[in-house]
């Protein structure tokens, strides 16, 4: 609507022998509307009457131009720095702060992005450089399974390379407040990378609760599967600390 067409639609209310809201309705306007009109014109005259159209609000954490400006700058000036490094340093040293998003979207704007080649290197089958001797090269393994009728256990298996022995040094049995540690070693066969076949013996280092002072020690016996996992058995015998 033209700013003629309000200022008549105003004197109109204005004159109007009934009262501004009857008149305000016949006219189809919403009150708010009228009112706003109302107070443009009284605050401005006639130029507050002219449709204008709606800026943008300030974004707080929108950059402004001469801080885009600033960061194009450095990245021209230093083209090896990565987003991060470009965003540390202009945090660093251009009294505003950056992330590395922000960098990275700022200079993919203006085709600044490096394209970094991924040079990657196909596995071996075994490692190149052999072990001499024991100790030189372990390979882990830890586990947290549940026993039915007799708890959790925690698993920590330690794979010698060279003799191929292997040791559990950390095997706990948790059973409510009654936990007991035991340790494994003995010797395995492997093929391929997989075990075929294990032998140890273990023996109870020591418990809590119940099982405190308890001793005890015995054999395992492993097989190996084709999908890589154990099956074992095991036998001993243990005492219970008298009380």
């Amino acid at each position: 609507m033209s700013a003629e067409k309000k200022r008549e639609m105003i004197e109109l209310v204005r004159r109007a022998p009934q009262p501004k809201r009857a008149t305000i309705a016949e006219l189809g306007l919403a009150r708010s509307t009228f009112y706003r009109w109302q107070r443009c014109y009284r605050d401005q005259g006639a130029a507050g009457l002219t449709d204008r159209k709606p800026e943008p609000g300030a974004v707080w954490n929108r950059l402004r131009p001469e801080e885009q400006t600033v960061i194009l700058e450095t990245a021209l000036q230093q083209p090896d720095l990565s987003p991060r490094e470009l965003a540390c340093h202009v945090t660093d040293h251009a009294g505003f702060t950056v992330s590395e998003a922000t960098v990275y979207r700022v200079l993919k704007r203006h085709g600044l992005n490096r394209t970094i080649a991924l040079v990657g290197f196909p596995a071996g089958k075994e490692f190149r450089v052999k072990t001499t001797a024991p100790n030189q090269l372990w390979q882990s393994d830890a586990s947290y399974f549940f026993v039915v009728g007799w708890g959790w256990y925690y698993s920590i298996l330690v794979l010698d390379d060279f003799s191929v022995l292997y040791s559990r040094p950390s095997q706990k049995l948790r059973r409510s407040d009654h936990e007991a540690q035991d340790s494994f070693q003995g010797t395995a066969t492997m093929k391929d990378g997989a075990i075929q076949t294990a032998e140890d013996s273990w023996t109870l280092l020591r418990g809590t609760g119940k099982l405190k002072g308890a001793k005890g020690k015995g054999t395992c016996k492993g097989t190996g599967a084709t999908d890589g996992s154990l099956t074992w058995e095991c036998a001993g015998e243990y005492t219970l600390a008298s009380n």
